[in-house]
């Protein structure tokens, strides 16, 4: 990813990392580590925050009373489940888009799957060297 004139002035851009001294080589390395470790953590808490979102229980009392009218469970009463109706609302009215999220978030998607009709023989066959035949 560019990083545009962050860059400016800067000797150390450009230069292949094995084309340095060691012990520079390894303070970039180092720094690329800790870099990498902040990042992964920022998007686990992410992810946590986000998955604890939707597992909270709906509070609005007209949407419980539409999510009871359909049958809904009162523990399954959650954002997930709002948000996988209002999907599977908007599939209905012809989104493509709403299709395809339902399809892949199932696992059926077509390129996903691998289904061989017949079995397939490999033969290996050494052709080196061997001026005998």
């Amino acid at each position: 990813m560019p990083s545009g004139d962050n860059n400016r002035g800067k000797k150390h851009v450009g230069i292949p990392i094995n084309s340095r001294p060691v012990e520079e080589a390894r303070k970039i390395q180092s720094m690329g580590g800790v870099a990498s470790g902040v990042a992964k953590r920022k998007k686990k808490l992410i992810k946590e925050t986000l998955e604890m979102c939707l597992d909270l229980k709906v509070t609005e009392k007209d949407k419980i009373a539409k999510l009871k009218s359909i049958g809904i469970d009162e523990e399954d009463m959650t954002n997930q489940t709002l948000i996988a109706l209002g999907v599977i609302a908007r599939a209905k009215t012809g989104d493509p888009y709403a299709a395809t999220f339902i399809r892949d978030t199932l696992g059926q998607k077509e390129a996903d799957k691998l289904d061989l009709i017949q079995p397939v023989q490999i033969v290996i066959q050494d052709d080196y060297g061997d001026d005998d035949k």
